[in-house]
């Protein structure tokens, strides 16, 4: 690093050590000390269930489940999402599809060990990804071929696994601000990118702990790119009546580059789901209402994602507020939209769930639709709906509910307008569709490979 990126990288740590209490991973809040201790704690089981798939105790579907159930149970790495399970899951189905497991086996029984040296680490990622890229023959759509942007934060999970202080994780929202603060950029060479990344890895934990006086570890410096990437609460916008002004070039100094991919007219949707007053005056002096136009921005945002979409809400009868339809994947998702300052509660809008489901799945049906997912989108939601869920799994046709913050959807969209790869089908955002319950803007970051 030079100057510049060693001061904008020091202000990433001293905003870390000056707010970073807590860490949100994976919708929990953890201190640093108690994620650290609670990874140190399953680390030992991890280790074992790899080293029992190397010594050939167990069979690779074996290991593969038992992988991502230690994750399921744990989410202390970000292993669950597109860039670890679900890529191990998409490398075993293509490679099954052409016939290519045992070649899979050998590589993964060379490319899991721990290497022994940077230079080893990046030759044995350039070789697995030579593997990966010959199994697009054996798919007819490129987009669900498995991904070789995967494969470093696939195979250095297992490599920080075995020995933690010495190999960083690869991850997507680390790359992403490192890029953003012009600190480090990738090169197209995966294996010398991970490289590269290694050294810039130990390069600032030495840094950050000459400044803090004391011995570092990399989770140190993973958490601190983490913390500036996670989610806050929103901050109220505020809406004034100004007189119109000639205008004024910017002064240079004060001009910061934007880094996020979401347009203005969706970013706004977590300030509209936590019914800002200030949004909603802004609403009423357009002859509109906060509801209304948290609706139509939900609409707005799923056509973003690429969905075909119906707008159904008030003057349609017993239905939700809209459908967001995925033809290519059959399915579609039903969804109603619930402006609250405060956490949601579904209380007596189930009955009214339950009619919505049972009118609109015979007509969506009728249309090839096989699948049918309902959501609530609102600000924020109360933990215990699980009684409800399963009322209306068990008596309705309904596949998942789910009940997602506004600000998750936001999340959603960035990921896939800076992934154009990720599908809206069963190895892409179907599959975070596929578990009930709460879903939050933590939650699209580990989906992504936090």
């Amino acid at each position: 690093m030079n100057d510049a990126q060693k001061n904008r990288a020091i202000q990433i740590w001293q905003k870390y050590c000056d707010e970073g209490v807590y860490l949100l991973n994976a919708s929990k809040e953890y201190t640093q000390e108690e994620l650290d201790q609670a990874r140190i704690k399953v680390i030992p089981e991890v280790r074992s269930i790899l080293e029992n798939y190397l010594l050939g105790k167990t069979q690779l579907d074996e290991f593969k489940t038992q992988n991502d159930s230690i994750n399921k149970r744990h989410r202390l790495w970000g292993f669950k999402g597109i860039n670890g399970q679900m890529f191990f899951n998409l490398l075993t189905k293509t490679s099954r599809t052409g016939g290519k497991v045992d070649e899979l086996e050998r590589h993964l029984k060379r490319s899991l060990v721990v290497p022994s040296s940077v230079g080893e680490a990046s030759k044995t990622l350039n070789n697995f990804a030579q593997f990966t890229k010959s199994l697009a023959r054996y798919v007819d759509d490129p987009r669900a071929a498995p991904k070789v942007g995967s494969i470093n934060f696939f195979l250095s999970y297992f490599w920080q696994i075995q020995d933690p202080q010495t190999f960083p994780v690869y991850y997507t929202s680390m790359i992403n601000a490192l890029q953003e603060y012009n600190i480090w950029q990738p090169v197209d060479n995966i294996g010398e990118s991970y490289a590269s990344f290694y050294y810039l890895n130990h390069e600032l934990k030495d840094l950050f702990g000459q400044i803090s006086n004391r011995p570092l570890t990399l989770w140190d410096v993973e958490h601190a790119f983490w913390y500036v990437t996670q989610p806050h609460p929103p901050t109220p916008q505020t809406v004034t009546h100004q007189p119109e002004l000639t205008p004024q070039a910017p002064n240079i100094a004060d001009v910061e580059l934007p880094d996020s991919y979401i347009p203005p007219v969706v970013s706004i949707l977590p300030h509209l789901a936590v019914n800002d007053p200030a949004l909603a005056e802004a609403c009423q002096r357009l002859g509109s209402s906060i509801e209304k136009v948290f609706e139509s921005r939900i609409d707005i945002l799923f056509r973003m994602l690429g969905y075909e979409t119906e707008a159904l809400g008030q003057g349609h009868g017993r239905v939700p507020d809209g459908v967001a339809i995925c033809r290519e994947f059959h399915y579609a998702i039903a969804y109603d939209a619930k402006v609250r300052q405060q956490p949601y509660t579904m209380g007596t809008d189930e009955r009214a769930i339950r009619e919505y489901i049972n009118n609109l799945t015979d007509r969506l049906r009728k249309q090839g639709i096989r699948q049918v997912y309902f959501m609530i989108i609102s600000s924020s939601f109360n933990a215990d709906h699980d009684d409800v869920i399963r009322s209306l799994k068990i008596d309705t046709d309904v596949r998942e509910i789910l009940f997602v913050e506004a600000s998750a959807l936001v999340a959603l969209l960035e990921a896939k307008l800076r992934d154009p790869l990720l599908t809206l089908g069963p190895e892409g955002i179907q599959r975070l569709l596929a578990d009930s319950g709460i879903l939050t803007e933590a939650d699209i970051k580990e989906f992504q490979g936090l």
